[in-house]
């Protein structure tokens, strides 16, 4: 087959494995955003994770858990993820021939090559599909019942909705930001999914290769969800600190005096450790790994599954 029918099928892959699981694991992803971005000067709306589970279920129902920021859940993962899973093989092969040059087994490559790599592209990856993120927060963020016009629950209660449905907001944003408005937050986002994709696909990687090495498993799906579970422990780790400030920057709106609260990715770091402690940056951590970890477990063992069968062979 050619290289071109092999990196078409691999992004292809990527996006659809991803996808699925994403939908299933979009309430985690609600509840978390609903914990990082409420008020800390104010009583708390959502006192913790179960709280806040049982109250968003209580005020808007399962809707309120399912459906917020689901369409923009989607067409993230159709772009950001069919790119770093699309291309983290070309990329790995590449800077392994560049620096290496000695044929090594697939998977048997250095491990800084495999880090290098996935982090690169989820850099690159995460910047071009910044809008996507962007609205997703936002819709995430503000999400609530809405009676006569106003949210009656949520963290907006008592505020009329910014965006009627997703693709409004795409076009509310360019109107009121401009195009550029967008990309709001792209620095934190890249880092974070930097370091989330570089824990994610290198630790994988590695683990099926160490695994195998030894005879502890053999290629299957067994293989590939004990891989994907480490590689999700790996990535909500690493990949926390960047998590929240990523959600905070991309959740603040320009305010009545066009100020916003943080300046950037380092004004939001310095700001939260002195104002909040360091464990600030680990806020939503056990959301962000509920969501995690069962979104690896079906998208890294269902991704293999695609590229068998689209003749690829294991990843």
């Amino acid at each position: 087959m050619s290289s071109t029918y092999d990196l078409a099928a691999g992004l292809l892959c990527g996006g659809l494995a991803n996808l699925v699981p994403s939908v299933l694991t979009n309430p985690f992803d609600v509840l978390k955003i609903r914990l990082q971005c409420q008020p800390t000067e104010i009583e708390k709306y959502y006192k913790s994770f179960s709280h806040a589970a049982s109250r968003i279920y209580a005020e808007e129902g399962v809707r309120g858990l399912v459906m917020p920021g689901l369409v923009a859940t989607c067409l993230r993962e159709l772009s950001y993820s069919s790119l770093r899973f699309g291309l983290y093989q070309p990329v790995k092969g590449a800077l392994h021939g560049l620096f290496s040059g000695s044929n090594q087994e697939k998977g048997g490559e250095p491990f800084i090559i495999k880090v290098v790599s996935a982090m690169t592209i989820g850099c690159v990856g995460s910047s071009l599909a910044n809008p996507t993120d962007l609205v997703k927060i936002r819709l995430q963020r503000e999400a609530g019942r809405v009676v006569n016009g106003v949210y009656v629950s949520g963290l907006n209660k008592g505020i009329r909705p910014s965006y009627r449905n997703t693709f409004y907001a795409f076009y509310q944003i360019v109107q009121k930001e401009t195009f550029w408005g967008l990309y709001k937050g792209v620095q934190a986002t890249a880092i974070r999914a930097s370091l989330v994709t570089g824990a994610q696909l290198s630790s994988y990687d590695e683990t099926k290769y160490v695994l195998k090495k030894y005879n502890f498993m053999e290629e299957g799906v067994s293989l590939h969800v004990v891989a994907s579970v480490v590689a999700g422990l790996c990535a909500t780790t690493a990949g926390a600190p960047a998590d929240i400030i990523k959600t905070r920057l991309l959740s603040q709106q320009v305010g009545g005096a066009g100020m916003r609260q943080y300046s950037g990715f380092l004004d939001c770091f310095v700001n939260m450790i002195r104002t909040e402690g360091p464990l600030s940056l680990f806020k939503g951590w056990l959301p962000s790994y509920l969501r995690i970890a069962p979104h690896f477990i079906i998208s890294l063992p269902l991704y293999e599954q695609l590229r068998k069968g689209f003749g690829l062979g294991a990843m």
